[in-house]
């Protein structure tokens, strides 16, 4: 797979504590978007242009691979059936795509950096189209210029929404690790893990661009969503005498591309 420089994950919200409570979200959050607990998660597929809409096969090719997986990768549903069994859960995604091209407005798109504001993008989409507000989570993939190079995502937690360039809609891991953020995981990578004790496997920190069975959800990411009880973590040992918090600071960063990863 073509090279792509990796700017992901912004969660707008995460976990205040390692505790694993049944409130999951603060007092201003519009709706539960939840998945941390046995259910099903529908979400829906949205793709957004600001030049020109996406080619019906690409769309489609996309969204297939999200839905079927290919020889050698696992679908959206299979890669959580995976990892949520393994904490004695239950996940169901369905998936829907949407059939409509969906223009973004000028005013939506944020400074030079070409960056989709997703709060009111996902508010324009919910009040236009109010058959997205069935859904427990919209992705969209959108069509900005310039960033050339650059192949980036973020997630707002209490919107439900979450976003990808479109130079990722082929890589699975991309789609998942940002829906993650929206039931409280956190970015594992770079600045987020300075001490480089996390899991390189855990979707969270991983730089595959596709599911398989080298993208796992390890136990700090269980925590943060629900399917595992922090009383039975086994912390690293670290030298030193150094103290880690297994969860990275709450904080709102646009990551710089030379600052991250590569996917091959």
């Amino acid at each position: 797979m073509k090279t792509l420089t990796r700017i992901l994950g912004i969660g707008a919200l995460a976990l205040a504590s390692l505790s694993c409570s049944s409130k999951m979200f603060s007092d201003d959050d519009t709706k539960d978007y939840t998945m941390a607990r046995d259910g099903n998660y529908p979400g829906v597929v949205v793709h957004a242009y600001q030049n020109a809409p996406e080619s019906y096969e690409n769309k489609q090719a996309s969204f297939e691979m999200l839905q079927n997986g290919s020889a050698n990768t696992l679908s959206i549903q299979a890669w959580n059936t995976r990892e949520a069994k393994k904490y004695n859960k239950q996940i169901s995604i369905p998936l829907t795509l949407f059939p409509e091209d969906v223009k973004i407005p000028s005013s939506y798109i944020k400074d030079e950096k070409h960056q989709l504001d997703l709060e009111k993008f996902s508010e324009h989409l919910r009040d236009a189209y109010p058959e997205l507000n069935k859904y427990d989570f919209i992705a969209i993939y959108f069509e900005v210029s310039p960033r050339e190079g650059s192949a980036y995502g973020y997630a707002r937690k209490n919107l439900g929404t979450f976003c990808l360039n479109e130079k990722l809609k082929f890589a699975s891991a991309a789609f998942a690790h940002e829906k993650l953020h929206l039931i409280g995981a956190t970015d594992k990578y770079g600045e987020f893990d300075p001490e480089n004790i996390q899991d390189l496997r855990d979707i969270m920190k991983t730089t595959h661009s596709v599911l398989d069975d080298e993208v796992i959800v390890s136990d700090p990411t269980a925590i943060e969503i629900g399917w595992k009880d922090s009383r039975n973590l086994v912390r690293p040992n670290l030298t030193q005498g150094k103290s880690k918090k297994i969860l990275p600071n709450n904080r709102q960063v646009f990551a710089n591309p030379s600052e991250r990863p590569a996917w091959e």
